[in-house]
């Protein structure tokens, strides 16, 4: 009796003696279900078998989710001594020499493998490759695009974030306190839309969504849309969730307050065509010539193209400056100091140390000194600074931010405030907000009740980094909520700034534009 034979009455005595022996019934072996393998003899050890146990096959006439990739994990297979010698041999499924590559699609691998679903790269035959036989991770062990992913822990975080692919259906659920995270790519002048809206339309689930940057900085949020409960991040009304910088970002999907969510859906899509796509707000167009700047090669349209222009953004010519709060009361334009280290105190908030000087007696220039570095202009056309950006990120720093801000009359009004991490802020001298929190910038996340003199008043902040993103906003409103548009904005006692370029340390940026603008003097 063969070997062969011995092993297959054996194999049908244990199935009797376990059906005996159990409440389970065995299961009929279906032919249909059983995928031949070539291994030259009797079934060993190195056989193809699925890594999840399962026994279903792929095969070019199609998969069960449309792939025609090969539903295989592939064996071990021993080194070969002649593997790149341009000859096939041993256990060698290919040998193409030199040209062997773990990176060309569809190449021989230098492990003498034919290319496959699993090796981290996109071949001919895949629509993704995310290098390892799982499914559920956005990838199926089919190499392909899964277009329903359930959110996998810990994605809590823009950095433990869960990469997904435009167009896929994300479902998950959130315990109180909790946020599921997920990152995709853009590119080009990009945008991105979110939804937790379900496919008809209707909405179940109350929820927020926050997108970040690809440096970790909270560009927008979405609240309830209030029609329903979902929320939705539309780029055609909201002007942050367009013209994106091309990399990663992230959306967040948290219950409202926080609150657990049995089931949310959520869809998350992108595109590249934000300058065909959008018409241009004012502030997205500077100077007003129908292209946003980001699709705009002269963006403050003075003649002088952004790659040559030592300040893209304002003219080359003696116009005087002319700034105001925007239509929803931020402060666009700021006199910007820092970085300076900071250690000790509460949690992230800001030190004691006065390192520019007095609060009472600041009055800064451009270029003026503080301590040991350089009052220089920031501006924005979104509603915040990202100090992050301009200055670096390095744990424990701080940055001094200052405005002059002109009344037309005296008033009362509240400032407004955000940021990451913690702040303190003196209007007129005195502090009115200290905040020790560490935490993400967001609008209106600090409130203070000020009086507006008529005239010049002095708004100063200093803003700590504990780590990680970093950044603030302030705005003004009236006691009620509504925006101040018509504060004046200046960046000089005088109240007089020319943009007539000038570049006193002639590093070919010009001193409105530049984070260092004169020289250093050394004593």
């Amino acid at each position: 009796m063969s070997a062969t034979i011995r092993g297959l009455l054996l194999g049908q005595l244990a199935m009797v003696i376990f059906a005996c022996g159990s409440d389970v019934e065995p299961t009929p072996a279906d032919e249909s279900d059983i995928t031949p393998v070539d291994t030259g003899g009797e079934l060993g050890p190195d056989a193809d078998v699925p890594v999840d146990g399962s026994t279903d096959s792929a095969t070019d006439a199609g998969a069960s989710d449309g792939s025609s990739t090969a539903d295989t994990v592939f064996p071990e297979l021993p080194s070969q001594e002649g593997c790149g010698d341009g000859e096939i041999g041993g256990t060698e499924e290919c040998d193409d020499g030199d040209l062997n590559s773990d990176t060309d699609v569809d190449a021989c691998r230098t492990d003498c493998r034919e290319a496959r679903c699993g090796d981290g790269v996109v071949d001919t035959a895949e629509a993704c490759d995310d290098g390892n036989p799982l499914s559920g991770d956005g990838c199926s062990r089919l190499c392909v695009v899964e277009t329903t992913l359930t959110d996998v822990e810990p994605n809590s975080s823009f950095a433990l974030a869960q990469t997904v692919v435009s167009g896929q259906v994300l479902v998950g659920t959130l315990s109180e306190g909790d946020v599921d995270c997920f990152r995709v790519a853009v590119t080009g002048e990009g945008w991105i839309r979110a939804s937790t809206a379900a496919e008809d339309g209707t909405c179940v689930t109350d929820t927020t969504l926050v997108l970040y940057g690809p440096a970790g900085t909270v560009l927008t949020t979405a609240q309830d849309d209030f029609a329903g409960v979902c929320s939705v991040l539309n780029p055609d009304t909201n002007e942050q969730a367009r013209y994106l910088t091309p990399g990663n970002h992230v959306v967040c999907v948290e219950g409202l307050l926080r609150t657990s969510v049995d089931e949310y859906r959520l869809v998350i899509d992108t595109g590249t065509d934000s300058c065909d796509r959008f018409a241009p707000s004012a502030e997205d167009d500077r100077d007003s010539d129908g292209l946003a700047d980001p699709c705009d090669d002269d963006d403050d349209g003075d003649g002088t193209p952004d790659t040559t222009d030592n300040c893209p953004s304002l003219r080359n010519d003696e116009t005087e400056l002319d700034f105001a709060t925007d239509e929803s009361g931020f402060i666009r334009h700021w006199l910007l100091a820092g970085d300076y280290p900071q250690s000790g105190g509460p949690e992230c908030l800001p030190t004691t140390d006065m390192e520019p000087g007095a609060v009472a007696e600041l009055s800064p220039e451009i270029g003026t000194m503080a301590a040991t570095v350089q009052w220089h202009v920031a501006s924005t056309t979104s509603d915040r600074i990202d100090l992050g950006t301009r200055l670096g990120i390095r744990n424990g720093q701080a940055a001094w931010a200052f405005v002059y801000v002109r009344s037309a009359t005296e008033r009362a009004a509240q400032l407004r405030i955000g940021s990451d991490d913690g702040v303190r802020v003196w209007f007129n001298g005195t502090e009115v907000l200290s905040v020790q929190t560490c935490r993400g910038v967001n609008r209106d996340q600090n409130t203070a009740a000020v009086r507006l003199r008529a005239g010049v008043n002095r708004l100063v902040m200093k803003v700590r980094n504990n780590s990680g993103a970093w950044g603030y906003l302030a705005r003004f409103t009236t006691p009620e909520g509504v925006a101040i548009t018509d504060l004046g904005i200046e960046l000089s006692g005088s109240g007089r700034v020319v943009a007539n370029q000038a570049d006193a340390d002639r590093d070919g940026r010009g001193d409105l534009c530049d984070t260092t603008p004169y020289p250093v003097m050394m004593p």
